[in-house]
């Protein structure tokens, strides 16, 4: 029997249901209280078998390639991954068949690392662009 999504009004694996990928609570308690609160339920206890599937995440919160360097090529290449999984801190926060103001569609915020780079790769550029 396959699982099914925990979220109220999902139909996420269920035989009128799209499939779709489903993800364990985590173990970090923390995180797995975070979690318990964000989902709408009236009866907030979930269980080591709960899962929620991937539409209550946003796009940014599942990973669905690795990165990995090629010493061949001298290159990193994008692989796909066999099974998709959440990133570290990831929340559910999409809720479709519930209220609006319990889905929160927050703007995703961009990695501090990443937006250093870009943001030295643009002054990079533009300095190139003016000596030129």
């Amino acid at each position: 029997m396959p699982s099914r999504c925990v979220v109220p009004g999902c139909k996420g694996n269920y035989d009128n249901g799209p499939v779709v990928n489903l993800f364990q609570f985590p173990k970090d308690v923390n995180l797995w209280k975070k979690w318990e609160a964000a989902i709408p339920r009236s009866n907030p206890k979930v269980t080591n078998s709960s899962k929620v599937c991937e539409l209550h995440f946003h796009s940014s919160d599942i990973e669905t390639t690795v990165e990995i360097y090629d010493e061949k090529r001298m290159e990193t290449v994008d692989m796909p991954l066999d099974r998709v999984r959440l990133q570290k801190n990831a929340v559910p926060s999409i809720f479709p068949n519930c209220p609006a103001y319990l889905s929160q569609n927050l703007p995703c915020r961009e990695d501090p690392q990443e937006k250093r780079m870009r943001l030295e790769t643009m002054q990079l550029h533009a300095a190139l662009e003016q000596s030129i």
